[in-house]
């Protein structure tokens, strides 16, 4: 009994500090930023490029360790010190273990994701349940709410904008699922199941369809919707973001590249698809959200999503009709 706990201990221990969770979604988040920060002035006027540095590679990392220099660097941090409201211990305290219940809902997430060499899948047999993953990627942009509403004024307006970006991310995301899970004739929740479903023409076109619209839905659940004058995250919430866009990554990388038969591209292909998905997803917000209004570019998120999961979900029903 003493040993099982000890072998269940060491292995959810591994998956949620190493692999794949902490140590390797800081790293997959900090290749991606530096990545994007690479390429998104290519697609820049000259005016506004500036030029990358190798050592911005540590960049959130460092503003991370910046702002936990602060005094209550867990809350939403106002522009103006002096408009920041006083808040009393107990107040701190709740908004601490909100913060690191979003930080640990996503690593606890990335646990689950049935990659090659995840201990808690592989060894320990947990199932990587997709309600439950998406439960728990759905736990960081409320956790976001919660802080940003808490702060009040300003920031509680901009609250209901994350809950916003939530919902514009959720139903096609939702969709998308289930036409996975339609196509792949598994019609069960399991994302390992997914992964071991034969690889047809038409699930590869799906998967196609997939990928490109949860490039845009996705990022939509990484929360922290600011208006102008708002203030930004603190210490806590920007190390949720980093891990939640990792998890986000992994998600994305695992619906839609299949599964090598080579051991050692079982390994590479993942990993790489979710870099790729990191990096779609930084430079998607980087250039086509903040050049518009929040509205405009929820409402072109819809457009863009919609259509193809609602396009997906019916060949799923059809190829399994």
């Amino acid at each position: 009994m003493q040993l099982d706990f000890l072998t269940n201990l060491a292995a959810w221990g591994f998956a949620l500090l190493v692999y794949p969770g902490l140590l390797f979604a800081a790293l997959l988040a900090l290749v991606g930023h530096w990545l994007a920060g690479l390429i998104a002035p290519l697609f820049m006027p000259k005016l506004y490029r500036q030029r990358t540095r190798i050592g911005a590679f540590f960049g959130p990392i460092l503003l991370i360790s910046k702002l936990l220099g602060r005094k209550n660097a867990a809350r939403w941090q106002a522009d103006s010190p002096a408009s920041a409201p006083a808040a009393d211990s107990s107040s701190l305290v709740a908004e601490n273990l909100l913060v690191l219940a979003g930080v640990i809902a996503s690593l606890i997430a990335l646990a689950l994701m049935p990659l090659v060499g995840n201990p808690v899948t592989e060894q320990l047999g947990v199932s990587s349940n997709l309600f439950v993953i998406l439960a728990l990627l759905a736990v960081y942009p409320l956790v976001s709410v919660a802080v940003q509403a808490r702060s009040g004024g300003l920031s509680g307006m901009a609250a209901a904008q994350t809950v916003g970006s939530l919902l514009t991310g959720l139903l096609p995301t939702l969709l998308i699922v289930a036409a996975l899970i339609q196509v792949a004739g598994s019609h069960t929740l399991s994302m390992a199941s997914l992964l071991e479903a034969p690889v047809t023409p038409q699930q590869t076109f799906v998967r196609v369809l997939a990928g490109v619209a949860l490039l845009v839905a996705l990022p939509w659940w990484l929360g922290g919707a600011t208006l102008r004058d708002t203030g930004r995250p603190g210490a806590g919430l920007l190390a949720g973001k980093l891990v939640q866009t990792a998890a986000l990554s992994v998600f994305w990388s695992l619906l839609v590249l299949p599964l090598p038969g080579d051991a050692a591209w079982s390994y590479i292909l993942p990993a790489l698809g979710a870099l790729f998905a990191c990096l779609a997803m930084r430079l998607l917000s980087d250039l086509w959200v903040p050049s518009r209004r929040p509205s405009d570019a929820a409402n072109l998120a819809w457009a863009t999503t919609l259509p193809l999961a609602i396009f997906a979900f019916i060949l799923g029903l059809l190829g399994n009709s």
